[in-house]
């Protein structure tokens, strides 16, 4: 989202200065409406998730305390095994992934979501001149593989790749096959870098 924003913003030095995009398990607009069981989580977005996510902002230390008692019982990594993996995690991934919530200040985590509840930036796609590879994991529920596919076919130059297996964590599940297709992707990139740089 962040990636999309600043094309939306700096046009000209996309096309200047950006060789080509990856994009990663991400959304084109508010992820409300590219996530499973969008039509349940858009219903409830403004009567009850927004103000939710006021009052996490509000109680941000009480929250953090929680947050932290989560990770330690373990009640946070089943969430995020369940939302973020298909199933291919190692304990130590699985880890990783669940500790960087509880690192963040649940403050900043709420504004954030609340920002992305506006995001859109479909107009944004058929503008992007570079190259995008669009990678998804085949089970991601947080930002569904369709999205990302959208993404891919209304960049004017996107290619779409589905890890599998791979949720919403594939760069973690699928770390290897992930470099794999960054690495080539971004040498089928070179030509275009050296030719601007000429």
């Amino acid at each position: 989202m962040t990636t999309l924003t600043w094309c939306r913003l700096f046009p000209e030095r996309l096309r200047q200065r950006v060789a080509g995009l990856v994009l990663v398990d991400t959304s084109y607009t508010n992820p409300v409406k590219t996530a499973t069981a969008s039509g349940f989580f858009n219903a409830i977005q403004r009567p009850l998730v927004e103000p939710l996510l006021h009052l996490l902002a509000w109680l941000s230390p009480l929250v953090w305390a929680m947050s932290w008692l989560s990770y330690l019982n373990g009640t946070s990594h089943l969430v995020s095994m369940l939302a973020g993996f298909a199933g291919g995690e190692t304990r130590g991934q699985l880890d990783f992934a669940t500790r960087f919530p509880v690192l963040a200040s649940p403050g900043v985590q709420a504004r954030g979501v609340l920002a992305m509840l506006r995001y859109d930036a479909t107009p944004v796609l058929s503008t992007i001149a570079a190259p995008v590879l669009v990678i998804a994991g085949h089970l991601d529920r947080m930002t569904i593989p369709e999205a990302n596919r959208l993404i891919a076919d209304h960049v004017p130059n996107g290619v779409f790749l589905q890890l599998t297996p791979g949720g919403h964590m594939s760069i973690l599940e699928q770390h290897e096959r992930f470099n794999e297709v960054v690495t080539e992707f971004v040498e089928s990139c070179q030509p275009l870098a050296r030719a601007r740089a000429a």
